[in-house]
Order: C-alpha cells, then structure tokens, then sequence
C-alpha cells in the first residue's frame, strides 16, 4: 500500500488486521506496520485459517509479529 492509502485508512478510523505467519508463507510481503503506526492506523494481530497458515497458535503468531 501506498502513503495515500495510508493517509486514507487513518482518515477513516480503519483497523488492519496482521497475519504475519499467513503472509510469510504465501510470500505476501511484509506489512508496513511503522508506517501505518506514524499515521495513526491501529493494526491488529490475527492469524489465518489452516489453508494459509500451518498452526493456529496465537503465541506463535505474536513471536512472528517481532522477528518481522
């Protein structure tokens, strides 16, 4: 997403959900999260179903969420 995107969630009080282990796997990229935090977007931490994601363990979904 680009800066206006961002600039435009913020406007609207949106909240994005994370699903780092899901995005890891697929190969989605990595969520700019210090960026969404700067412009005030609250990001929420959330993982994925069993298709895109091999656990569903909130616990290592956290520890994904800090080595990225």
């Amino acid at each position: 997403m680009n800066q206006a995107e961002i600039e435009l969630l913020a406007r609207h009080g949106v909240t994005v959900v994370h699903c780092p282990k899901s995005n890891m796997k697929l190969a989605d990229g990595v969520m700019p999260w210090p960026t969404l935090k700067a412009a005030g977007v609250e990001v929420a931490l959330e993982n994925d179903g069993c298709a895109s994601n091999d656990l569903l363990d909130m616990w290592e979904e956290m520890m994904q969420s800090i080595k990225e």
